[in-house]
């Protein structure tokens, strides 16, 4: 019995933790260690994430492969004494520069499961060949922008979004 295309998993295109030094970071003016790449664990499932001081903005600028999709996990690592009903509302957009679409608006309070929050975005209408004289996705780099703010007034130091092997994936083609 032989192996189908589909069965195997898409190979990671772009591993934005690899593009962090290259990204555009802000607040611009921000303490040490606020935008860092650990390995973090939520419900025993420890996971190489990129974790950032809230509010935070990340900007990747990438190409984005044929028949892409954006992965990652998302978590709350507050400090002890934060509430449970304090979270981080995540947001996911992209951008051509011109235009700006959310591809993603979820909340994750510190009181929900230990367990990452699986996230998978369709990027599929930002590349490859479209039936256009001056619409070209394959052709542009775009931005992919994430987004974390708290969900209420906190200290600076007490909530940190996590984002959890954040890679886009393709065809492979």
């Amino acid at each position: 019995m032989g192996c189908s295309r589909a069965s195997q998993p898409a190979a990671c295109c772009v591993d934005l933790l690899t593009e962090l030094s290259r990204a555009e970071v802000r607040p611009i003016n921000r303490p040490p260690g606020a935008v860092q790449v650990v390995v973090a664990s939520h419900g025993g499932d420890a996971r190489r994430s990129l974790s950032v001081r809230v509010p935070s903005r990340i900007i990747f600028h990438v190409r984005i492969p044929q028949g892409a999709t954006l992965a990652s996990a998302l978590a709350v690592e507050a400090g002890a004494d934060s509430p449970s009903t304090l979270g981080v509302a995540f947001r996911v957009g992209i951008s051509d520069g011109r235009t700006y679409e959310q591809l993603l608006d979820r909340t994750v309070l510190a009181g929900d499961s230990p367990a990452w929050q699986a996230v998978e975005l369709d990027l599929k209408r930002y590349a490859g060949w479209q039936w256009s004289l001056f619409y070209r996705p394959s052709s542009l780099a775009w931005e992919i922008v994430l987004n974390a703010y708290p969900t209420a007034p906190t200290s600076p130091d007490s909530l940190r979004a996590l984002w959890a092997t954040p890679q886009i994936n393709g065809a492979g083609r």
